[in-house]
């Protein structure tokens, strides 16, 4: 039975990584695949957002012993773009989860997108698994379901 949610668990979280959402307006939300598939990021952006979220693992191949990501621009979120993804996100989990947001990693922001790790309040006992999601050739890697941390880009309509 365990196995069983924990397989439904990792489904739900590949999936969401293939939901489309469209980056046309300001302050939409979307997935890494769809931003990609839209044209939003390129394969070199994905490759900074990986080395920023899990650094050269699984894509040593593709970075190389002396691979530098693109730096930050900005640096940090500041506290009103914190609080304005923080809003959309809300609207985008489900109510009872919506009270516990917590950006957990600001990865970077490339055309226009704010590319964030976060979670969301929803706890799950059942065993971690790692999961991985290839966008682009670029391997990105998940601990499901017990961190629920996930990548989302806020479109900020520059």
């Amino acid at each position: 039975m365990k196995r069983l949610v924990a397989m439904f668990l990792t489904g739900i979280l590949s999936l969401s990584l293939l939901i489309p959402a469209g980056c046309n307006k300001k302050g939409e939300l979307l997935n890494l695949r769809e931003a990609y598939d839209n044209g939003d990021l390129t394969e070199e952006d994905l490759l900074s957002i990986a080395y920023y979220n899990q650094r050269t693992r699984y894509n040593e191949e593709l970075m190389g012993e002396d691979y530098s990501p693109q730096p930050k621009d900005p640096e940090t979120l500041d506290e009103k773009t914190e609080k304005k993804i923080v809003k959309a996100l809300k609207k985008y989990v489900k109510k009872e989860c919506s009270e516990h947001i917590t950006i957990l990693n600001y990865l970077g922001t490339y055309n226009n997108c704010i590319i964030i790790e976060y979670r969301d309040g929803r706890t799950f006992t059942s065993v971690e698994k790692e999961t991985f999601v290839t966008i682009g050739g670029v391997e990105f890697s998940f601990w499901w379901p017990s961190t629920i941390e996930m990548l989302v880009i806020y479109k900020t309509g520059k």
